[in-house]
């Protein structure tokens, strides 16, 4: 049986007697409006919903709707509803456990949409809904979030993100002024049908993003994995990216990572597997963008021009690579100046992937792990003992040996002393 707050009593007259579908809109219908309270859900399905204004184009959360208060979802299922599974504004949502699906939203976030609120979600799964809004509508196909002033925060753990479709852009989220915490994410199979950011956009807010894979999604335009913007006039926020693995994402440029006036940090990051059908297969470098990429990998993207990394032609824009692997760093011995800047210990080698994958079996070893086809030659490549311990066969130039840097790392790398 489903039930809200453990009750006995299912007579659709108050939230903790509201049982089934029909019985808890009813409630909804008829309990008086609370700004400030908290209720919390547990054991409920939402399903079938829709506004009773669907053409209006300001009505988001057909599910379910919240203002101001502090709502808590557990074991949740919100799906099949019309004009978004949920909305939450200018308040907080802590959800865990739960599912939301098959949602279609007529404006903006079709399966989340969040304003001005603190939203925490954990062991989460978003799939497989559709924003369909045209003419500056059709945003986020899984989650939406703005802000203003102070701006949101969403934080996500333990949460995948996979088959949602944006008719403009966000496929799997679209984030401006929010805070973006992303930890042991996938986002996965996701589209911005007319648009750009198949996976993420986030645009002017901090960005910390670990142990997270962005694979197979895909963009009209800019950034088939993820799009990194920021418009204002100081100092571009602060943007993390460590151990994340971005695969198999296409777009028009940036088919794996697009970046415009930001200057992300990337650690134990890798690109690979990539496609856009004009620039920068693996990464854009956009107008005043100033990434600096340590510990990574980037090989195997495919582009009408620059495969591995574009780099916009202006001073104000430019990479700095350090202790990583950049396909095409090097025209013989001399590092290829029209990727960004050389900070050191860089080599041009072929890894010989047979796959790359998050390793979340042996969390004391990993984040991203590279496994090698030992059948081919290893010779300068990282190869892996029955133990999971890293070696590196040796190659003329440079000398290098693989090692594990942490605890938490498998996929460091550090010249030999």
């Amino acid at each position: 049986m489903t039930k809200i707050g453990g009750s006995e009593i299912q007579n659709g007259e108050s939230w903790d007697t509201a049982f089934f579908a029909v019985q808890l809109q009813h409630a909804i219908d008829i309990a008086p409006l609370n700004y400030n309270g908290s209720p919390s859900l547990t054991n409920v399905i939402i399903r079938h919903n829709a506004p009773s204004s669907p053409d209006n184009p300001n009505f988001m959360g057909g599910g379910f709707t919240s203002f101001v208060g502090n709502q808590t979802m557990s074991n949740v299922t919100i799906r099949e509803n019309e004009d978004g599974g949920l909305y939450v504004s200018t308040g907080s949502l802590t959800m865990y456990d739960s599912t939301i699906t098959q949602n279609i939203s007529y404006t903006s976030g079709a399966g989340i949409s969040m304003n001005n609120s603190e939203r925490v979600l954990s062991n989460v799964t978003i799939s497989e809904n559709e924003a369909r809004g045209e003419s500056g509508f059709g945003l986020g196909g899984g989650i939406y979030s703005t802000g203003s002033g102070a701006g949101s925060t969403l934080t996500l753990t333990d949460v995948s993100v996979t088959g949602n479709r944006a008719n403009t852009s966000g496929g799997g989220l679209h984030t401006s002024y929010t805070v973006l915490t992303l930890t042991n994410v996938t986002i996965d199979g996701n589209t911005a049908k007319d648009g750009f950011a198949g996976g993420i956009f986030s645009a002017n807010a901090k960005v910390t993003m670990t142990n997270a894979k962005i694979v197979g999604n895909s963009a009209t335009e800019e950034g088939g994995g993820i799009l990194l913007r920021y418009s204002g006039s100081a100092e571009p926020p602060e943007m993390t990216l460590t151990n994340v693995l971005i695969s198999g994402n296409k777009a028009e440029t940036g088919g794996g990572l697009y970046m415009h006036t930001v200057a992300p940090v990337l650690t134990n990051v890798t690109i690979a597997g990539n496609a856009a059908t004009v620039e920068g297969g693996g990464m854009y470098v956009g107008f005043k963008s100033t990434p600096f990429v340590r510990n990574t990998i980037i090989w195997g993207n495919t582009a009408g021009s620059a495969p591995a990394v574009y780099k916009y032609p202006t001073a104000s824009a430019n990479a700095d690579f350090s202790h990583s692997l950049i396909e095409g760093a090097y025209n013989g011995d001399v590092w290829n100046i029209s990727l960004g800047t050389d900070g050191g210990n860089n080599i041009d080698a072929d890894p010989q992937f047979v796959d790359f994958q998050l390793i979340a079996s042996r969390p004391q070893m990993a984040t991203i792990g590279l496994r090698m086809d030992r059948r081919q030659s290893t010779r300068g490549t990282t190869t892996y003992t029955r133990a999971g311990r890293r070696r590196i066969c040796p190659r003329s130039r440079p000398n290098w040996r693989a090692i594990r840097a942490n605890a938490t790392t498998r996929s460091t790398w550090a010249p030999m002393k």
